[in-house]
C-alpha cells in the first residue's frame, strides 16, 4: 500500500522539492490546484494528510461540505 499526502496548492514551485523530500519517507505528495479537484480526489483515495495552501478563505464551504459527506479519515493541515 502507497502513502499519499494531497496539497492544494496554487503555486508550484517547490514541487519537484517537496516530492523528493516527502519521498526519503516513502510518502508520495499529489498536488492539485482547485478544491474541486481536491474533493474528487477525496472521495476516492485515502490520504495519510491533506494539507490546504491558500491566501483567502474561499475554501472553507468546499472544506465543510465535505467532512460532512465524507468524514475525514487523515489529518488536515491548513497554512
Amino acid at each position: 500500500m502507497e502513502n499519499w499526502i494531497l496539497a492544494v496548492d496554487n503555486n508550484l514551485n517547490n514541487l519537484e522539492e517537496t516530492q523528493q523530500e516527502w519521498f526519503k519517507y516513502h510518502v508520495f505528495v499529489r498536488v492539485v490546484k482547485s478544491m474541486q479537484k481536491a474533493l474528487r480526489l477525496l472521495m476516492n483515495t485515502d490520504f495519510l494528510l491533506v494539507v490546504i495552501v491558500a491566501d483567502t478563505i474561499e475554501y472553507l464551504p468546499h472544506l465543510a461540505s465535505s467532512t460532512e459527506t465524507y468524514p475525514p479519515t487523515g489529518h488536515f493541515f491548513i497554512s
